[in-house]
């Protein structure tokens, strides 16, 4: 017969065994054997038979079957404890606490711990990957001395009588976040190392083992869920057989990539609220074995040839003999398939390698039968394929005898190998399995005799070489990305811009953050934040798109990051980028294609359209002059200064440098841009007077002074004034205090002898000298500050300002009021100037070293 369960009872009525003297025993036998008779593991197992197939989900119910596991298995269980707390943790998270039964008696070790599939927890109970510091575990191997699971936060609810005395089981919390468990509490499985109790008979002791033989024994000899056959008991299993069997289940096959693994083992989970047979029929397929029963003791076959013990031959047929040649068509298979529980797939039912026969596709005249078989106990596809193979083989040998025999053939026993000859069927010791074995009444019908069931078998059954064993490969769903593993995208620009808003609020500045998306197939958004200057995180945004726009953004050095979301709410590591945002902090850019022409004793100065929104509302354009030889900023005067939107600007005709800069509407300058002339003039002129201020500035002051010839604001004291030694220096960082603007007036007063019509130019030099730059916090390399001085950006001016009379000015003049000027035409006899020295802040102050008004004539 094919893989079976085969429990025959010697005596087939309760009057025949009454005859025999067999014990009340005989009775449950009868019961069981029939229900077995014609099972077969290559039938579809029923699914209270199989390993419990739903044992990678845990339940919660009130009352649930045990459990026991044999072997190596990754299972679920049962939650008999759950519940919430938000004592004891560190961060304030909520606490989740699950207690989980895992099998109904003490195991030899609980290993990794699996939440949805994924690696939480390595042997030693350590949390890995994204659980770390998310989740901690306890384990209980279920001794009958264990004391109870104790967390924070639940001690009123599972007490320290709670010890679930007998039963393996873990307690795990998890400090709850959406991003870590973004579905709720996760699916629990564990590694476990079953049943650690089993006996050994070669050595008399007890422990853990994967032994085939051994599992099965132990199942069946428990009182409990078992049919309580103790191994050595008279009526329970026969030892030295089992020993046999638990040799054969150990012996090294050796593995197509090397090494080698016993030839049979169980590693599986039992239900108990299944049936014996059953469960004894789903652990025979991990073995090719059987089970029978003969002389009142249980036998354990596993798939291995017995060399045959007894022989027949025509001079022991006690009666007509009946021979099978072949089973029918329907029943006939040259191919087999099925499948097996495969640790490389997450513990999943997986197919293993077909075991296919070309030759005796061949005698099936090429047409492929397949047999379908489960091995619900087996997680070695090599073995997956030898139990395959001996299934096989067994169909194939398709001789089967019903050979009435003489009583002293009752010594055979259900599992024995016969060796039978018979010239007429060409049987020449012919090796037969017994299969089975009935009492039929004799011809004359007094008197009993034994009736041998037999099938034919041979070694090539359950020989096997390595060469035969395909490599398995887990299934191609096994290399799918982890729901959980999120990839992260990455920031690829940050771009700055400005812009007008249209309720009026001026301008604006706003950054255009992109990046590449997650590699993630299952992206529901991403989620956007930004940290100012080391400030908390703010979110920003929340988008389905990979750019995100945020409008009137606060100028500063920030710092961006973006998680991709997935359609599970599961969030990726974050990705970072740095940027400075300078906003309406940024300075303009130098204004485009500066020029200057002439027209008379007018300079026309023009300039393309600003670039920078800020100086075009709300901005300036800032025109100095300057008659150094090298021009500055700093050295310069104000001549003018338009609108930001103003491309055109109308100054004096001077001879030197005119300086033209941006300035945006919150006040900061951009790049200086130059140009000169030499303010030719067709008509020529003459000498008609001169006022001069310079070097004594003798004249009168109001806010202003004179330091070592030079005339600035009153108040402002220069470093190298200072007096005394350095040490005697109370700050470093200056100014000690001064005023914004300051009038000095020229000492002297011009009479040009008669009212003439002459050209005033005035001639300025001057320096700005910053007061408040903080020299010893200068931070970076020294060739890298832009101005030694701290007086790049500095707006000092010193304007000159002139009235005239037309009388004599030694008399009674009446003066005109005074106004301001560069370079103009007046008509006067006398005239007066004054200087009005002023800053835009107290960092800075003038430093004129040449004042001067000249008066030319027409020559």
């Amino acid at each position: 017969m094919a893989i079976a369960v085969a429990i025959i009872g010697k005596i087939a009525t309760l009057g025949v065994a009454g005859a025999f003297g067999l014990t009340g025993f005989v009775a449950t036998i009868a019961n069981f054997g029939a229900s077995l008779l014609l099972s077969a593991a290559g039938q579809a197992l029923s699914q209270r038979g199989q390993a419990n197939n739903s044992r990678t989900v845990s339940i919660t119910q009130p009352i649930a079957p045990r459990e026991i596991v044999y072997g190596r298995v990754r299972k679920g269980g049962t939650i008999v404890f759950k519940g919430s707390s938000a004592e004891g943790n560190r961060f304030g998270e909520q606490l989740y606490h699950l207690v989980i039964v895992l099998a109904a008696h003490e195991v030899a070790g609980i290993d990794e711990i699996y939440l949805n599939n994924e690696l939480a927890f390595n042997a030693e109970g350590i949390p890995q990957g994204r659980y770390y510091d998310r989740a901690a575990v306890e384990k209980r191997l279920g001794t009958d001395g264990q004391t109870a699971f104790v967390a924070p936060g639940w001690t009123e609810k599972w007490t320290a009588d709670h010890r679930l005395a007998g039963c393996a089981a873990i307690a795990i919390r998890f400090f709850y976040d959406t991003d870590t468990y973004p579905q709720g509490v996760p699916k629990v499985t564990a590694i476990v190392r079953g049943k650690n109790d089993i006996l050994d008979p070669r050595t008399g002791e007890r422990g853990y083992t994967t032994n085939a033989a051994l599992c099965l024994a132990d199942y069946m000899a428990n009182e409990d869920f078992g049919l309580g056959a103790g191994i050595g008991d008279p009526q329970g299993i026969d030892g030295d057989d089992l020993i046999g069997e638990a040799n054969i289940c150990d012996e090294e096959i050796a593995l197509a990539d090397g090494g080698t693994e016993p030839r049979y083992t169980i590693n599986g989970v039992v239900d108990t609220s299944a049936t014996p047979q059953a469960i004894i029929q789903a652990m025979l397929t991990a073995m090719a074995g059987q089970v029978v029963r003969s002389g009142g003791v249980w036998r354990i076959l596993s798939g291995a040839y017995r060399t045959p013990e007894h022989s027949l031959s025509d001079d022991d047929a006690a009666g007509p003999l009946k021979l099978v040649t072949r089973l029918s068509r329907a029943s006939s298979f040259n191919a087999v398939r099925g499948t097996f529980i495969s640790p490389e797939n997450d513990w999943q039912p997986d197919d293993f390698p077909i075991y296919a026969s070309d030759v005796y596709l061949a005698e099936d005249n090429g047409r492929r039968a397949w047999r379908d078989i489960t091995l619900p106990f087996t997680i070695s596809s090599s073995a997956a394929q030898r139990i395959a193979k001996i299934e096989l083989e067994i169909s194939r040998r398709q001789l089967s005898v019903e050979w009435p025999a003489h009583l002293t053939h009752l010594r055979v026993r259900p599992g024995d190998t016969v060796s039978l000859t018979r010239a007429r069927w060409g049987a020449d010791a012919k090796p037969f399995a017994a299969t089975g074995l009935t009492l039929q009444p004799v011809a004359d019908g007094i008197g009993l005799m034994p009736v041998l069931r037999l099938s034919e078998t041979s070694p090539l059954v359950y020989s096997w070489d390595a060469t035969e064993e395909q490599i398995y490969a887990a299934a191609p769903r096994t290399t799918l990305p982890s729901a959980f593993d999120v990839a992260a995208p990455g920031i690829t620009n940050v771009v700055e811009t400005l812009y007008a808003t249209r309720a009026g609020d001026g301008v604006k500045a706003r950054a255009t953050i992109t990046w590449s998306p997650s590699s993630h197939n299952g992206i529901l958004r991403y989620e956007l934040e930004g940290s100012l200057d080391g400030g908390d995180w703010v979110r920003l945004t929340d988008t389905a798109s990979t750019t995100a726009v945020i409008e009137d953004i606060t100028p500063g050095p920030w710092a961006f990051r973006v998680a991709a979301i997935s359609k599970l709410g599961v969030r990726s590591p974050w990705a970072s980028y740095e940027q400075e945002i300078h906003g309406l902090l940024q300075p303009p850019q130098a204004l485009q294609d500066v020029s200057i022409q002439s027209a008379g004793g007018l300079a026309v100065l023009k300039w393309r359209v600003p670039l920078d929104l800020d100086v075009l509302i709300g901005g300036r354009v800032v025109i100095r002059h300057s008659s150094s030889a090298s021009p500055q900023w700093t050295n310069s005067v104000l001549l003018d200064e338009v609108t930001g939107n103003t491309t055109i600007a109308i100054v004096p005709l001077l001879p030197g440098t005119y300086l033209v800069r941006a300035i945006d509407s919150t006040g900061i300058p951009g790049p200086v841009s130059q140009v000169e002339t030499d303010a030719a003039q067709a008509v020529a002129f003459s000498t008609a007077g001169l006022l001069q201020a310079d070097t004594a500035f003798s004249g009168a002051h109001d806010g202003t002074a004179v330091d070592a010839g030079e005339l600035t604001l009153a108040g402002t004291t220069l470093f190298d004034d200072i007096p005394g030694y350095i040490g005697d220096v109370q700050s470093w960082d200056l100014p000690f205090g001064i005023t914004l603007s300051g009038l000095y007036t020229f000492a002297t007063t011009l009479d040009l002898g008669a009212a003439k019509t002459v050209r005033a130019r005035a001639v300025v030099t001057m320096e700005s000298v910053a007061l408040n730059d903080i020299f010893d916090s200068r931070t970076g390399p020294i060739d890298g500050w832009g101005d030694f001085d701290g007086t790049e950006n500095a707006e000092c001016d010193a304007e000159v300002q002139l009235r005239t009379t037309p009388d004599d000015p030694s008399g009674s003049p009446s003066w005109s009021a005074w106004r301001r000027i560069n370079a103009t035409e007046i008509t006067a006899r006398g005239v007066q100037a004054r200087a009005l020295l002023s800053t835009k802040t107290i960092d800075y102050a003038p430093i004129v070293t040449v004042l001067r008004v000249t008066f030319d004539e027409v020559a």
